[in-house]
C-alpha cells in the first residue's frame, strides 16, 4: 500500500495549512472584516503600506477608496473573513483599519462566520455589534474621511420593530436580509403563526400593515447601502427589487427624490454626510398610509 505523501510523515496528522489569498476580482465589492485566529496575514490596498496582521488581530476593509485590494494569509494561518450587514458599512471608518480582537469575541466572530457560510441560521448579530467590537478602546482607527450617516440614529432608516415575538421573529429576518421575498402565508408557517395574526400584529405593533412595513426595511437597507457607495443596479438585487426602475419609484416615492440623487447629495444643497433629514426637511419623511 502506498502511503500518501501529505500524511507519511505524520502518522495521521494533517497536512500542513497552505498559504490562502484573496484579490480584487475574488470577491464582491462590499467591506470586508478579516480576523486571523492563528498564524499572520498581509493586507494591502493600492500598493500603499502593507497592513501585517497577528493571531488576535482584524482589519476592516472599506468597500471604496481602492482600485486594488491583495490579502494574504502565511502558511498556517487560520483567517475569517466576514461580510459585515449593510448597517455597518453605513457608518463604517472609510480607511483601512487594524484593531484588536479580544478572546469574549473570538467565538461570536466564529459563529458569525458560519452564519454566513453554512445552513445555520440564527439572531442578534446587528451592525452595532460590529461596531461595538471595532469601535474597541485602543482599537488603531484612523479618523475617517468624511463623516457618514448613522442611519440607526435617524428616522429615515428602518420601521418600527413589531413586538409580537412570531411578526418581530420575520422582521429580524427581513433586517438581516430584505430581499427574502416570502408571502405572509409561507412567513407564518415559518414561525407557527397564522397569517392572520401576522398582518393582525404588525399592524398593531408599527401601525403598518406587513407590505408597508417589508417595503420601509428595504428601503431603510437601500439608503445604508446607497451611503456605502453600492451603485443603484446593486442595491436593487440586494434588497429585493426586481429591477432598478422598481427602486427608483419606491424610493422617490417615500423621500422624494431617486437614489441617484440621494447618492449626489451636494445637488439639493446638503452634504452627502449630512441628515437625511436635511435633503428632505421637516415633515416629509412620514410613513406610508
Amino acid at each position: 500500500m502506498v502511503v500518501p505523501s501529505s500524511f507519511a510523515a505524520g502518522a495521521g496528522n494533517p497536512p500542513p495549512i497552505p498559504t490562502a489569498r484573496l484579490g480584487s476580482a475574488d470577491a464582491p465589492v462590499r467591506p470586508l472584516l478579516l480576523w486571523v485566529r492563528t498564524g499572520a496575514a498581509q493586507v494591502r490596498l493600492d500598493g500603499g503600506p502593507l497592513l501585517r496582521l497577528k493571531a488576535g488581530e482584524g482589519a476592516w476593509i472599506p468597500a471604496d477608496g481602492w482600485a486594488e485590494r491583495a490579502i494574504i494569509t502565511e502558511p498556517g494561518t487560520v483567517a475569517f473573513p466576514l461580510w459585515p450587514h449593510a448597517g455597518a458599512a453605513a457608518w463604517g471608518l472609510s480607511e483601512l483599519t487594524r484593531f484588536d480582537v479580544p478572546s469574549g469575541w473570538q467565538d461570536w466572530l466564529i459563529q458569525l462566520f458560519n452564519l454566513q457560510v453554512t445552513p445555520f441560521s440564527g439572531r442578534g448579530y446587528s451592525p452595532e455589534s460590529i461596531e461595538e467590537l471595532l469601535r474597541r478602546p485602543g482599537s488603531r482607527s484612523p479618523a475617517p474621511v468624511a463623516v457618514r450617516r448613522n442611519p440607526s440614529s435617524e428616522g429615515f432608516a428602518s420601521p418600527t420593530m413589531p413586538r409580537a415575538l412570531g411578526a418581530r421573529a420575520i422582521a429580524e429576518e427581513l433586517t438581516r436580509d430584505p430581499a427574502l421575498d416570502l408571502t405572509v402565508e409561507q412567513w407564518a408557517s415559518r414561525v407557527l403563526s397564522s397569517a392572520r395574526t401576522l398582518r393582525r400584529d404588525f399592524l398593531a405593533d408599527t401601525g403598518l400593515t406587513f407590505e408597508q412595513w417589508r417595503l420601509l426595511c428595504r428601503l431603510g437597507a437601500a439608503v445604508e447601502f446607497l451611503a456605502a457607495g453600492y451603485d443603484v443596479d446593486q442595491v436593487a438585487a440586494r434588497v429585493g427589487f426586481a429591477s432598478r426602475n422598481g427602486l427608483t419609484r419606491a424610493f422617490k416615492g417615500r423621500f422624494g427624490l431617486t437614489p441617484h440623487e440621494f447618492g449626489l447629495g451636494g445637488v439639493f444643497g446638503c452634504d452627502q454626510s449630512a441628515s437625511f433629514a436635511c435633503v428632505m426637511g421637516p415633515g416629509q419623511v412620514d410613513l406610508l398610509g
